[in-house]
């Protein structure tokens, strides 16, 4: 953590994190839109034929950087979401950072005190994550989230019930380290080129893909959907027969073209998905209005 004054320089970069998050209740949306995009290009250079290994080489430190900035942006945009909806969590940050005494002077115009007190963090590293989250973690917070455990959960075709990160990654936090100073060899040194084996890198998008999603998953059972994200993207609630439950996309998801963001009536935004198809169904509830379930996949085509 560190103390920010807010000079004209940082008021001016408040705003333009403002433009391009747009709501701070997209969080999960952007992160997802983000991911999407990074892990496209990364899969689309190493489809290419005959394979270019400095090409790949290249690729995966520009993806190793993108994993950790599209976790920066994603903790920094649910810390500024909290203290805005949660005001004890608001005020413990306000403790924690020793900022209180400074809001008449330090915030003007319509710069939030979320925003100011998001700039004490960096987000790109665990010890600053942790720490932002420390008012309801207790510094905690990625042990907490690999260990939550969804009661039920759709994900890669099937539901599953009892969900926990840690079952899959029992090696996590080794993972998450290893991203988080490859970034910062990758960003500080030129000369550098990362050297991960390809099924390690497979583990690592997918582990960096799926916290933020499970995190999402938390803080709405916690706060409730209606007051947290009612432009959710991420968590929605599909129905087959009795079942309801969130469902997690998967790197098969997020590299799979039978899905895209499209404008809907009233201009809201929706989603033509393909993954419910592929489970054998078109849900028929659809908790959040803001998202809309199309395909013409062919469940049984594996697309």
């Amino acid at each position: 953590m560190k103390k920010r004054r807010l000079s004209q320089s940082l008021a001016q970069r408040l705003e333009r994190l403002r433009t391009t998050r747009k709501s701070f209740l997209d969080y999960d949306k952007n992160f997802l839109m983000n991911f999407c995009e990074q892990a496209s290009f990364m899969h689309y250079v190493l489809s290419m034929k005959p394979v270019k290994q400095k090409m790949v080489t290249i690729a995966a430190a520009g993806y190793m950087v993108s994993l950790v900035t599209c976790w920066e942006t994603f903790f920094r945009d649910v810390f500024i979401c909290l203290c805005e909806l949660d005001k004890t969590f608001g005020a413990k940050c306000l403790d924690m950072t020793k900022a209180k005494d400074d809001l008449g002077r330090q915030c003007r115009g319509d710069i939030k005190v979320s925003e100011y007190l998001s700039q004490h963090f960096n987000f790109q590293n665990e010890h600053d994550i942790e720490e932002a989250f420390a008012p309801l973690f207790e510094g905690r917070l990625l042990e907490s989230v690999m260990s939550y455990e969804i009661p039920l959960v759709a994900v890669l075709d099937a539901v599953v019930r009892g969900f926990r990160l840690d079952g899959f990654f029992p090696h996590w936090r080794e993972l998450v380290n290893l991203c988080f100073e490859q970034r910062h060899e990758i960003i500080h040194d030129a000369n550098y080129r990362p050297k991960i084996p390809r099924n390690r890198m497979g583990e690592l998008e997918a582990l960096f893909l799926l916290v933020p999603q499970v995190f999402t998953v938390w803080l709405i059972y916690r706060y409730g959907q209606e007051r947290l994200s009612e432009k959710n993207f991420i968590f929605f609630e599909i129905k087959t027969a009795d079942i309801r439950c969130p469902y997690l996309f998967s790197m098969r998801d997020v590299l799979s073209d039978d899905w895209e963001v499209t404008e809907e009536q009233d201009s809201e935004v929706g989603l033509v998905m393909g993954p419910a198809a592929r489970m054998g169904t078109v849900p028929e509830h659809i908790s959040c209005p803001r998202v809309v379930f199309r395909s013409d996949a062919d469940p049984d085509s594996g697309t």
